[in-house]
């Protein structure tokens, strides 16, 4: 049986997916309007609330399609989830006041 040792440059590697991963540049809903916008996808129904659970179908798509990353995937969902909850307490703290 042979056994092979072998040195890995990890700094190397790093950057290469630093470089390469779109989703490092994903900060804003914004953000993943473009990344959508990249595939032909413009999403506007005119309800907030509707848009952010169509960006998410249509992400869920675009992933099982293999077409992003696992990387990009989590990163665009984990900012639309955020944006829907703070379209919920938005719309909480509207009732309360009005």
């Amino acid at each position: 049986m042979l056994v092979r040792s072998c040195t890995i440059d990890y700094t190397f590697l790093w950057n290469r997916f630093l470089s390469n991963e779109s989703w490092v540049e994903m900060r804003t809903l914004y953000d993943v309007q473009q990344l959508l916008k990249k595939f032909g996808i413009i999403v506007y129904i005119g309800d907030r609330l509707a848009d952010l659970e169509l960006m998410e179908l249509e992400l869920r798509q675009l992933y099982q399609a293999r077409v992003l990353e696992n990387r990009e995937y989590e990163t665009a969902l984990l900012i639309i989830r955020q944006e829907k909850r703070l379209e919920k307490e938005k719309k909480i703290e509207g009732e309360r006041n009005g």
